[in-house]
């Protein structure tokens, strides 16, 4: 990247990776955050008051809405605790380095497997376009196993939502089918450096 990322609501030309990317991703973590159903009423209310025909705000300003406008819909609906988490997708140019690291597993018996692994979760807040800080990581994350059949088809088998203890990335868990694959954050909700090491396949040989 030669010209420095700007934060989502400020991004114009010349960055469209950004604001298709980046923008299905805050949406998607946005939506995880307050419920679809909050996101659903934020859209509504700002097309009902900005609609080029009758919208009282388009008609009161004399002019079309900008990003802030948006963003004032999807503050009114997130809860005061997330305000913060909110604003930082939007407002600020924040990345993460999430990986799974290492993977073991076994076959206690016929219908328990156990699987430790190691996951390495960072975010990094972009200063400018040559420096990064890294900053606290906050956001419960979401890891997924599942099943392939005969045919490769994957079967979630389980979905776990890791919320604290982000830094003892050290975890284990049995299961009573042997999952195949190991996917970190599968809804996409964080701006990842490499999605390519949020995956594993458990080899069973």
């Amino acid at each position: 990247e030669s010209v420095e990322e700007m934060p989502l609501y400020l991004v114009e030309s010349g960055q469209d990776y950004i604001y298709y990317r980046k923008g299905l991703i805050a949406m998607n973590a946005f939506q995880k955050l307050v419920s679809e159903e909050a996101v659903n009423v934020a859209l509504a209310q700002f097309i009902t008051d900005w609609n080029s025909f009758s919208g009282d705000k388009h008609l009161d300003s004399n002019r079309y809405p900008i990003s802030t406008d948006l963003l004032g819909y999807f503050y009114a609906v997130t809860p005061e605790s997330l305000i913060t988490e909110v604003k930082e997708m939007f407002e600020e140019t924040v990345i993460y380095d999430n990986k799974i690291e290492q993977v073991g597993a076994q076959e206690l018996s016929s219908n328990q497997f156990e699987v430790k692994l190691k996951l390495s979760l960072n975010k990094l807040r972009v200063v400018d376009i040559e420096n990064e800080q890294t900053a606290g990581f906050t956001r419960p994350i979401e890891i997924s196993f599942y099943q392939f059949d005969e045919s490769g088809e994957k079967t979630l088998i389980k979905n776990i939502e890791i919320k604290e203890n982000f830094k003892d990335s050290d975890l284990m868990y049995t299961f009573p089918q042997r999952p195949d694959l190991i996917v970190l954050d599968p809804d996409m909700t964080f701006l990842d450096k490499n999605i390519l090491d949020n995956k594993h396949q458990i080899d069973w040989d």
